[in-house]
């Protein structure tokens, strides 16, 4: 009977799996964005591409995924971390006015087609933030530069992937802009908040970050309801970096919304007076 439960969960968990693939197929074929892999030191990550639509001397738009399904229970660590629900991918699909790239996090919509490369449950869990993560993430971005033809990125993170967004942004100088959504901005006050273990193998945000991406200007945008990461949390991470300011730092709280729900509608709004606000010289209100 055990076995038999066993072999029925991993069942279970594929199927899942495979229509979180499915529905990142169906999404980006109705959006005619289109898929590629890009090659790292050490990974190939999954990403989507807009159709061609801004000139080439407006900043390229790079959406980065969140950290995903990265455990199934609290016990047991995903096999595979590609989000049952594409939370940046849905929202990446609603930029309809910039150029624009989606990359996923190592090891997302790669496992399932034979591509997931030095894939370890460490990288979606206590070392989703990891120096080579990082790295390579930032490599990335450089590929698609170069593809692109563009001089200038406009980093957007959504959950976990804001924690990139300012890890790769610390290490750049082309970065123009930095919007999060519901996004996590320091990962050791979030496990401390919520009594979990600490993610030991990543790379910290705080003030040796800050002190490098507080020159770039910044669009924060929470949600009333977050429970995941509470506002609390994240404005008082902008506070800090708003006191060695030298670019502006907005935030905005949300009503009606939490972690989850519903940033595709959100963006669908809101992206063209926000990231046109980062386009030009300075962050609007």
């Amino acid at each position: 009977m055990a076995l038999l439960l066993v072999l029925f969960l991993g069942g279970c968990l594929n199927i899942h799996t495979d229509r979180a693939y499915d529905k990142a197929y169906e999404l980006t074929r109705q959006s005619q964005w289109v898929p590629t892999y890009i090659e790292t030191a050490h990974f190939t990550l999954k990403s989507y591409r807009s159709p061609q639509r801004s000139t080439t001397d407006l900043p390229l738009i790079v959406y980065i995924e969140g950290d995903g399904s990265a455990w199934i229970d609290i016990n047991r660590i995903a096999p595979d971390p590609t989000p049952q629900e594409p939370f940046m991918l849905s929202v990446a699909l609603q930029d309809t006015t910039f150029d624009a790239v989606y990359i996923a996090r190592p090891c997302q919509y790669v496992i399932n087609e034979g591509k997931g490369v030095n894939c370890q449950y460490a990288l979606w869990t206590d070392g989703r933030f990891n120096e080579v993560v990082i790295a390579d993430m930032n490599e990335a971005i450089d590929k698609v530069l170069k593809q692109k033809a563009r001089r200038n990125v406009i980093l957007v993170g959504g959950s976990g992937g804001a924690t990139v967004a300012m890890l790769v942004a610390a290490r750049r100088n082309d970065v123009k802009g930095i919007v999060s959504l519901a996004g996590l901005l320091n990962h050791k006050s979030w496990t401390n908040h919520h009594g979990i273990t600490p993610l030991g193998q990543s790379l910290d945000t705080g003030r040796t970050i800050y002190s490098k991406i507080t020159t770039i200007p910044q669009i924060h945008v929470m949600a009333q309801d977050d429970t995941i990461i509470p506002n609390a949390l994240s404005i008082n991470e902008i506070n800090k970096m708003k006191k060695m300011i030298r670019a502006q730092i907005l935030y905005r709280v949300e009503p009606d919304m939490d972690h989850d729900c519903c940033w595709g509608t959100y963006w669908g709004k809101y992206h063209q007076p926000i990231l046109k606000s980062l386009t030009q010289t300075g962050v609007g209100s």
